[in-house]
């Protein structure tokens, strides 16, 4: 109140005597000058306590509302238009160059007016929001201004009276400090009152005159040159060279405002209507280079920052030794540092232009930046960045000495803002504190402020030029790599700019802790931190970080790999000092978001760095690296867990209601949906991306099995990271979010599912939601693979009861009700297969739900489901439970009895996921016979196909579909493991049945699908090679193909009825799935890649090779791989013979009766006096009594001798005398069955035998084929992962195969079907041929050279199959010689002249040939 009653007489007086012309005397000046001064200590630290505390009527003590609501008298309305630009009008009156020449009082009161006008300015936003009845716009300020014109004058005297003088003198430098001032108003007024700052530089309202912005660029011309000449040789009037590098930057503040502001958005002519009103001035000063003006603004501005940089590494010489601080060293790098940011807001701007305007434009004056001189000055510069570090004990030095020095007045007087467009060597509110302490009249402690005071301006000039290196470098790094190629972008390749990054990251983030904690100690007061440097630092690392895994490294391997572990070392040092000030809620953060903001950049660096590694070979035998590398990985762990944790809670939850979405300081909305919110939103968005990055970065660092840093994944690392987990309580925290996103996934799944809702937002938020519950699962499963190893891990995930949470996670039953009908809860488990589909399982949008390409045809349009993505997850996590349980059991078994207390609850949790899901697991297999085809299967013109004539597959599969096959059979192939086995079918015998039966069905449909896709491929590529054959021999056509023999025609016939079968069992349910049906997968001419609708009729290899060769197929093709092992790992660890091999110990073996056990033929165990070679049969139960053994059949039992006459399998050889207390195992021949039905493999899977009844010995003969010509192919050979597929599956198939064919043979079914019985045989040979079937891969992965199975089987599984099949190989041989001499004598080679064309049936017998080695061209189509 005082303050208004003083303003409003001494405006009354000052308005009084300049109209009667009275001068004004000391006394006025000297009140107005206690005035203003009032004015801006009250705003400081009314500013100070809003920093503090957001509430809005804090607003009430702030001054900028007094000044813009007064109402003056009605005897001053006449001097204003309106009641806010009163004051303001007066207070301008001040401001005057000849005030500020006459210097004392007069001089006081100009800075001041500039100083409080500036206030006002600033704030004018904040006023506004505060009283609705303010309405302060631009009129307001050019009403109270005049337009600008005023201030235009003032400044266009002030620069020519600052550039004119030669001599500095006092008058001169309180000129300067005005001049400062008023460009800072300029400068203000260009982001908050750009009609303001239009007249400013204009001349007035309606003016364009360019004289103000012609002196300005003036005043750049020779600074360059001056502070070139302070570096080299030293100046003698270094007055001069401090006014006119202050008067250049005050240039550089209005330059760079306008940059930001109008640069990238100015049109192309100056009078045009340009989006900002200062955008004409823009234009101006960006074409002065074109106008061939004598002074070019960027290059100037290019050469003030080099010069900059020159004079900061003069002073950096000169910097004194030890603690010495010279404050008039701090002083100029201040100054520098100022000039350099300044002008790198100008030059990062005006380069983003440019390259915007022309991807290759002129960029040619910054392009030695980048360059390695100066990024050592770079360096440097950035890594000398600790003047917090000093500042804090010199304060604290000064302080203490200081009688009446209020606690805490330093750190109060300079509170930072959101918007700081003054430099700290200009800022007022310094100088009068330097009064007030000078006013203590103790010239001791004058000094000890001073220094005090210089450091601080110091550290804020750090943070503002810090603030503006980073974006430049950034939109260096952006051009650079998107116009040089990857060799030429040295900063990146050498590792300089980044290794730049982190040593100025690490300098800023020691010296804010540092000073924080000392002064907080002395003081127990915390300043708010601006931490904008550090949120563009950041952000440039990882921006540069993505760039550089773009490229290579410079030097070898070795180093390579030691820069990074340096780097990554680099930034977890650093991210523990920034985790430490940004802590959650923490009162010294001004902004939240940066805090937040800072902590996603460097966990994503992280995670950038860990992602490089990969791409080296660590020497594990250096235990230093290991250990920095292990405590590194450690550490991040643990400031993972610290960033999911203070993501836990926000602070309104003491106000909000219980509701999950407000749970957490972030939710699932992005800020884009919320404008209204946009700062809240925007820091929320910020936390959700943390919490993505997080869990991320936790699933990179844990123990990886397969990670190419498994050696470095040590028992020790492993303990250590289960012990972080344990110690921060991460899977609770982790639990909490779980529950948090899975409540939203399940509120927001229906309509997001069934696109029915309009509403963005609602799928936006299923979307997020969804993403972290499929990120917690996938770390989930890495910790459960990675306890198969490390006990420690499982022991921790067993103890959480994280499975359950899983388990009753609400999203799955919500999602799965949509997949199967509900009335199938009551059928029996026979009847589950049979579950009715509605539509596409695992995606969203039903079915019917199409998009017309074209007449006649439809495209898919559904989209995947992200919580069928959570699904497979949860289910791969069970099944690596039971792996890792079962792996860590036979560890501890006889070493740790509590580990095997804690680890059975494991197994009870996977039965009971089973049985809760149970209706779901099955119902997946039941959808393949019930998908819907939502494709048109086009296959070129001319070469389309009825259905009613080639029938197409009764089952079909979508991607995710498969994908849900192999998840579920891989849990299901555990849960037939050993003991895990017995005691699931004890408890649940109901549901073991359904799974042996679901296996058979499983293996039927992948067998089926791959052995038509085989069989097409086959045929395909014997037909493309037929033109190139040689007839000389009667076996010529044979090589190629069988079917050939029948004529060119039939065996097209036979493509098309596989090829048709084949594509019909894949369903393409998105888009995506449709555009990859449509690539061809094989290396072939540009004609082949055509899409199907294109491809000529007239070629019909071409129209069906794409059917059986695209992409989409191939990756279903894989997929299918892995469920059809899995299923056989079912059927072989439950097949009936599993468990007919009983063991018994040499004592038992002694007191039975072995004579009435064993009769001729039965299978025994022998530990011989000599061991021999041994085999152990893979699918019989090995124990540790049978390490050293050799399986025989018995031939004869003599009960006299007890001994008995037996052929060893692995060598044939007879013994006569093998004593009964040798064994140490038999067979019970009452457990032997078959599973398999008894019939050959079809020529055409489409045959109706091939699709009804039981799974059949064909369909295995059908994957052993597709495995072979799988193997042979060109497509796969450099798949190390598919060639170990195929040898996975090719053993199974064969071992499951031969016991089938020794089951039926010993049970005599196969002999009343003789004519199966000979087909069998034939493609048995065909297979197993001992002449054919050489061993020749190695012993770890196949090799695929050849086109048999001898690639594929291991030597010891090869050789006791063709041991076991014998005699059917033998057979199938005597008949072919047979056949082979008959066919010659019969068939009338050199007479068949239309045989190719098949116009004549052939006569006489069949050709033996079918089981005849194919050997295929190595490039053929497939």
């Amino acid at each position: 109140q005082k303050v208004r009653e003083k303003s409003t007489h001494l405006s009354s007086h000052l308005t009084s005597d300049a109209k009667k012309g009275v001068g004004i005397g000391v006394e006025a000046y000297a009140v107005s000058e206690v005035a203003l001064a009032l004015l801006l200590v009250w705003y400081e630290h009314a500013e100070d306590i809003t920093s503090s505390d957001s509430s809005q009527d804090l607003h009430h003590h702030s001054p900028f509302n007094l000044l813009l609501s007064t109402t003056p008298s009605p005897s001053q309305q006449r001097y204003a238009n309106g009641p806010n630009d009163v004051t303001l009008n007066l207070i301008s009156r001040f401001i005057d160059v000849d005030y500020a020449l006459i210097g004392g009082l007069r001089s006081n009161v100009a800075i001041m007016s500039a100083q409080v006008i500036n206030l006002c300015l600033r704030n004018t936003t904040i006023a506004n929001g505060f009283n609705r009845d303010i309405n302060v716009g631009s009129n307001t300020f050019l009403a109270a201004l005049g337009g600008g014109a005023h201030l235009c004058e003032i400044l266009q005297s002030a620069f020519h009276k600052l550039l004119d003088d030669k001599s500095v003198t006092q008058q001169l430098e309180e000129l300067l400090v005005m001049t400062l001032a008023v460009t800072e108003m300029v400068a203000i007024s260009v982001e908050f009152q750009p009609y303001l700052a239009r007249g400013v530089l204009m001349g007035g309202e309606n003016e364009e005159s360019w004289k103000l912005i012609d002196i300005m660029v003036t005043s750049l011309k020779n600074v360059p040159a001056l502070i070139k000449s302070y570096s080299d040789d030293g100046l003698s009037d270094e007055r001069l060279l401090i006014l006119r590098c202050k008067l250049a930057l005050g240039s550089l503040q209005v330059f760079s405002k306008l940059w930001k502001q109008c640069r990238l958005t100015c049109n192309q002519t100056i009078t045009s209507d340009n989006a900002h009103p200062c955008g004409g001035a823009t234009f101006y000063l960006a074409n002065l280079d074109k106008k061939g003006s004598s002074v070019m603004i960027t290059n100037t501005i290019a050469e003030l920052i080099r010069s900059s940089l020159h004079a900061l590494m003069f002073l950096e010489d000169r910097r004194p030794s030890g603690d010495e601080i010279s404050v008039q060293t701090v002083h100029y790098k201040s100054l520098f540092l100022d000039i350099a940011a300044r002008s790198l807001d100008v030059i990062t701007i005006e380069t983003t232009a440019r390259v915007q305007a022309q991807p290759n434009g002129v960029t040619d004056f910054v392009e030695d930046f980048a360059e390695s001189a100066l990024m050592e000055c770079w360096s440097l510069i950035l890594s000398s960045c600790n003047a917090a570090t000093l500042a804090a004990p010199s304060w604290i030095r000064s302080a203490g000495n200081l009688s009446n020095w209020s606690v805490g007045s330093f750190l109060r007087v300079y509170p930072s803002r959101d918007t700081t467009v003054d430099s700290s060597w200009c800022s007022f509110d310094q100088a009068l504190l330097l009064v007030q302490v000078i006013s203590l009249q103790d010239i001791d402690f004058v000094d000890s402020f001073v220094e005090c005071n210089a450091l601080h301006c110091l550290a804020q000039a750090e943070l503002s030029f810090c603030t503006a290196w980073a974006p430049f470098f950034e939109v260096i790094v952006a051009n650079s790599v998107t116009t040089r190629p990857g060799d030429e972008v040295w900063m990146l390749r050498s590792g300089v700019l980044i290794e730049s990054i982190l040593n100025a990251i690490e300098t800023l983030s020691h010296g804010i802790l540092f000073s924080e904690s000392l002064v907080t100690n002395h003081v127990g007061y915390q300043a708010p931190l601006n931490l904008q440097h550090l949120v563009k630092l950041c952000s440039l690392l990882s921006y540069s970080l993505m760039a550089m895994t773009s490229i290579r490294l410079e030097n070898g391997e070795r180093e390579k790999y030691q820069r990074v572990l340096r780097m990554l070392a680099s930034v977890h040092n650093s991210a523990n000092k920034l985790f430490a000030i940004t802590q959650c809620n923490s009162a010294s953060v001004l902004n939240k978001r940066d805090g937040c903001l800072i902590r996603l950049k460097l966990l994503n660096a992280s995670l950038l760095l860990l992602s490089e590694l990969d791409n080296y070979h660590p020497d594990s035998s250096n235990r230093d690296e290991v250990y920095t590398f292990s405590s590194t990985r450690i550490g991040l762990a643990g400031l993972a867990v610290t960033a999911l944790q203070s993501l836990q809670n926000s602070p309104e939850d003491d106000q909000m209601s219980d509701t999950h979405l407000l749970r957490f300081n972030y939710d699932f909305r992005s800020a884009i949906e919320y404008r209204s919110e946009a700062k809240d939103s925007d820091e929320k968005s910020t936390a959700y991306q943390l919490l993505r990055t997080s869990i991320s970065l936790l699933s990179r660092l844990a123990p990886n099995m397969i990670s190419k840093l498994k050696d470095y994944q040590s028992n020790a690392y492993g303990a250590d990271f289960a012990k972080c987990l344990k110690q921060n309580n991460a899977l609770d925290c982790l639990k909490h979010h779980l529950t948090s996103a899975s409540y939203v996934a399940t509120l927001t799944y229906q309509p997001a599912h069934n696109k029915a809702s309009t509403n963005s937002l609602t799928q936006i938020m299923h979307r997020n939601a969804i993403d972290v519950v499929a990120l917690i699962a996938a770390f989930v499963h890495t910790l459960t693979d990675a306890g198969s190893e490390i006990v420690d891990i499982l022991l921790i995930l067993v103890e959480n009861q994280i499975f359950r949470s899983l388990m009753d996670c609400p999203l799955l039953k919500k999602s799965l009700k949509t997949s199967i009908s509900t009335s199938s809860a009551n059928l029996q488990p026979e009847e589950r297969l049979m579950t009715v589909i509605k539509q596409h399982r695992g995606y969203c949008v039903p079915v019917k739900v199409q998009k017309k390409i074209s007449a006649g045809q439809k495209r898919p349009s559904s989209e995947s489901d992200g919580a069928h993505l959570v699904w497979r997850s949860v289910i791969r996590i069970f099944s690596s439970l039971l792996r890792s349980t079962r792996c860590q059991c036979s560890i501890h078994e006889k070493v740790d009895e509590n580990v095997l207390h804690s680890l059975v609850p494991a197994m009870y949790v996977v039965f009971d996921f089973v049985c809760t899901f149970e209706n779901e697991l099955f119902s997946c297999f039941s959808s393949m016979f019930h998908q819907v085809q939502t494709q048109d299967h086009v296959m070129g013109k001319g070469a389309k196909i009825k259905s009613n004539s080639i029938p197409s597959s009764p089952f079909g599969f979508t991607y995710n579909l498969l994908l849900e096959a192999e998840a579920i059979s891989s849990l299901f192939s555990e849960l037939c493991e050993g003991e895990v086995k017995q005691k699931f079918a004890h408890c649940r015998s109901d549901t073991f049945k359904s799974i042996l039966s679901s296996s058979l069905i499983l293996t039927k449909i992948t067998s089926s699908f791959l052995g038509s896709l085989g069989n097409a491929r086959e045929i395909l590529t014997a037909l493309s090679n037929a033109s190139t054959l040689s007839y000389d021999q009667p076996s010529a056509m044979f090589n190629a193909h069988p079917v050939l023999a029948e004529g060119i025609p039939n065996a097209r016939h036979e493509a098309i009825r596989n090829a048709h079968f084949a594509s019909s069992c894949c369903v393409c349910a998105t888009a995506e799935d449709y555009a990859m049906s449509q690539v061809c997968s094989i290396n072939t001419t540009e004609s082949m890649k055509q899409k199907i609708e294109a491809i000529d009729s007239s070629n019909f290899e071409q129209s069906f090779q794409i059917r059986v060769n695209n992409t989409f197929i191939v990756l279903l093709e894989r997929i299918a791989g892995h469920c059809l092992i899995n299923a056989l790992a079912v059927l072989m660890r439950s097949h009936p013979s599993f468990d007919s091999f009983s063991s018994f110990t040499t004592e038992e073996a002694r007191r039975l009766d072995i004579a009435a056990l064993i009769s001729p033929g039965t299978i025994v165990a022998i530990r011989p006096q000599t061991i021999g070679n041994k085999y152990l049969n893979s699918h019989i139960k090995s124990s540790e009594g049978f390490c050293n053994v050799r399986y025989a059949q018995t031939l004869r039992c003599d009960r006299s001798n007890r001994t008995l006459l037996v052929r060893f399998f692995d060598s044939g050889f007879v013994e006569e005398r093998v004593p009964w207390s040798w064994l140490v195992g038999m067979e019970d021949h009452s457990k032997r069955h078959h599973l398999l039905s008894f019939s050959p493999a079809p020529k055409s899977i489409s045959e109706e035998a091939a699709n009804r009844g039981k799974l059949s010995i064909g369909h295995l003969i059908f994957v052993l084929r597709w495995c072979r010509y799988s193997a042979s192919t060109n497509r796969n050979r450099t798949r190390r992962s598919f060639a170990q597929l195929l040898r996975c599956l090719a053993e199974r198939a064969a071992l499951l195969l031969s016991t089938e064919i020794l089951l039926h043979s010993d049970q005599e079914e196969s002999k009343s079907h003789n004519e199966n019985v000979q087909k069998v045989n034939e493609q048995l040979l065909d297979l197993f041929e001992s002449s054919k079937c050489e061993h020749t891969g190695s012993e770890t992965v196949p090799s695929v050279e050849s086109g048999d199975l001898g690639a594929l089987l291991k030597k010891e599984v090869l050789q006791s199959v063709q041991f076991q099949l014998k005699r059917q190989l033998q057979s199938a041989a005597i008949e072919r010689e047979e056949e082979i001499k008959a066919w010659e004598q019969n068939s009338g080679w050199e007479t068949n002249a239309n045989f190719w064309a098949g116009g004549t049936k052939r006569e006489g017998r069949r050709s033996p040939f079918r089981a005849f080695q194919r050997q295929v061209s190595s490039d053929s189509f497939s």
